[in-house]
């Protein structure tokens, strides 16, 4: 079972979790994003973290944001 959390990005071992899931999920694709800026949610099976999103706020239209990043282990796509 798959359970979507949201994550406080401002903690270091959350930040550090969210990195190492963009490095695994993008490589060198897309430069790391500012975890500290918008929301970040993680999927877990159960304890292990498998995904990751992230939504920052539009600088373009007041209340939107868009999604910054999104990256799911390979083993868990399509599940």
């Amino acid at each position: 079972m798959y359970k979507i959390r949201i994550v406080d990005a401002s903690d270091d071992d959350i930040a550090d979790t969210l990195a190492d899931l963009h490095r695994l999920t993008l490589f060198d694709a897309a430069p790391l994003p500012q975890f500290k800026l918008g929301a970040w949610w993680l999927a877990y099976h159960g304890d292990e973290p498998v995904a990751f999103a992230g939504v920052v706020p539009s600088t373009h239209i007041r209340n939107g944001g868009y999604f910054s990043r999104v990256g799911v282990l390979q083993r868990h796509r399509g599940t």
